[in-house]
């Protein structure tokens, strides 16, 4: 069963590192050692988490809550590499805290995880809804506009559904396949 669990914990591309009560590392996986601390996995077991992390802050961030049964998260830097650590307790049987489980998730990967869910939300025109005739001839604006090659302009107050506009224009267009990337002129 040990075996799985590390198999399992050592297939996951972020990092996971248990630490006991006094901040020594009992655990850590490969992508950890690897790739955020680069060190060999033996160099690290039984250390302080300290001399692991010049930073200091994942020590800090442990050190720092009231509750011992809530999980915290920072943005921290190791190794000019940015990495959302999550810090959780390991509680036991007797609900006392025995351990610490951190989780580290590369700032980047989050980002293009965010990017790839964000321009895959395909929107259509049938997700507009509206009865009044303005709003039925700006649909039908739009949807001669989607057969253009040019590029789109979309003006309005804020809240007014631009972006709904021009996800379905996107979506109607002859470049649906390809990626469709919002720029927002007054960010």
């Amino acid at each position: 069963k040990e075996l799985e669990v590390r198999t399992v914990l050592n297939s996951i591309s972020q990092g996971i590192v248990i630490v006991d009560r006094d901040g020594r590392v009992k655990y850590l996986n490969q992508y950890a050692a690897a790739h955020i601390f680069r060190l060999h996995k033996d160099a690290i077991i039984g250390r302080p988490l300290k001399d692991c992390d010049k930073s200091q802050v994942t020590c800090r961030l442990i050190e720092s809550w009231d509750d011992e049964n809530e999980s915290h998260r920072a943005e921290i830097t190791i190794r000019n590499k940015s990495y959302l650590v999550s810090v959780s307790p390991i509680l036991s049987d007797d609900e006392r805290l025995s351990s610490h489980m951190l989780t580290f998730e590369d700032m980047h990967r989050i980002g293009e995880i965010f990017n790839l869910q964000r321009f895959d939300n395909p929107i259509t025109f049938n997700d507009i809804y509206g009865d009044s005739d303005a709003m039925k001839e700006v649909i039908n604006q739009a949807l001669a506009y989607s057969q253009s090659d040019s590029p789109a302009l979309i003006l309005g107050e804020s809240g007014t559904g631009k972006e709904l506009f021009a996800r379905a224009i996107h979506a109607a267009s002859p470049r649906r396949e390809g990626a469709f990337v919002p720029i927002n002129c007054g960010a």
